[in-house]
């Protein structure tokens, strides 16, 4: 048995397979969203998702597919689809607080549901890769920040990082920027032309190892980014972004802050003052909270699931 990942031409799917990912089969759509387009642009969209839904029932009889396990989004639509109709047993996983508009329409049809936001969920751990749960320690002090701005640039998160260098510096702590691809040049640029030591990057390639050098983070709070900071026990403030769908971020984020693991400001509320007083928080507890929360067993509890099914 091997797996068969499906997903879109648009967005970051056809990135995370550039490398030799140790997957035998791959097969990207050209599906794309449909909630933020005008009636025309609907009409379109949801035309080709038909049309893929009906043409993967030929991929599922070549490569034996025996189920499909889905995590919502356009990208996904198709294969969920297309596993209704054609009677494949459908497994989701629900990334966010929020649940999507496909994970809400399909989930009376899945076979498993599972959510780490759920007391209920059958696998109640997010799946994380291990190398974030490998590197975790307790953090007791201060001494680097992490500004994670995202792959493309998170402006607020950017502003406020460069807002605070000179001063964070002076205090004797180390900053680590991951600012984006889209904003490095602004970003990097400051930094050279005021002089400040500060290690900008627009990307980085091993998330474990830049979470695992710093003592508080800030950053957005999509399900990946949060899980992964909370395998790694790091304090962080979030900065949910204003326009996810649902405001899914914000309530990702304040799951943690409910159980005193995480920090949260919405964008149009954020100061340096607000940050820098956030900082000079004691944040053991925190960390330690973090540490003790987490198992790393999502992963294979939920393909425990699946198979046994």
């Amino acid at each position: 048995m091997s797996p068969c990942y499906i997903g879109s031409t648009y967005g970051q799917d056809q990135k995370w397979f550039a490398d030799d990912s140790g997957w035998s089969d791959t097969l990207f759509l050209q599906s794309a969203g449909v909630v933020n387009k005008g009636l025309v642009g609907k009409i379109i969209q949801l035309g080709k998702i038909l049309f893929f839904t009906l043409t993967l029932r030929k991929h599922f009889k070549q490569h034996g597919i025996r189920a499909v396990f889905s995590v919502g989004g356009y990208s996904a639509a198709p294969a969920v689809f297309a596993a209704i109709l054609f009677r494949i047993p459908l497994f989701i996983h629900e990334q966010n607080a929020k649940s999507g508009l496909l994970n809400r329409l399909t989930k009376p049809f899945a076979k498993g549901f599972f959510s780490s936001f759920d007391p209920e969920s059958p696998c109640p751990d997010y799946p994380v890769g291990k190398v974030f749960f490998e590197s975790r320690r307790l953090r007791t002090e201060v001494k680097t920040v992490l500004f994670m701005g995202g792959s493309l640039g998170a402006k607020a998160i950017n502003d406020l990082a460069m807002h605070s260098a000179k001063r964070l510096l002076f205090e004797g702590k180390t900053i680590i920027h991951l600012c984006g691809e889209r904003d490095y040049e602004r970003v990097s640029s400051f930094y050279r032309d005021q002089s400040l030591n500060v290690t900008c990057m627009a990307f980085c390639s091993d998330m474990g190892a830049l979470l695992s050098q710093a003592d508080f983070a800030v950053a957005r709070s999509g399900a990946s980014s949060l899980f992964e900071i909370y395998a790694n026990a790091l304090p962080t403030l979030f900065i949910p972004y204003p326009h996810a769908a649902s405001d899914h971020q914000f309530y990702n984020a304040q799951s943690l802050v409910e159980r005193g693991m995480a920090y949260c400001v919405r964008e149009n509320e954020l100061s340096d003052e607000r940050f820098l007083q956030l900082l000079d928080e004691d944040h053991r507890n925190m960390s330690q909270k973090l540490l003790e929360t987490f198992s790393p067993s999502g992963t294979s509890c939920i393909v425990e699931k699946i198979l046994r099914a």
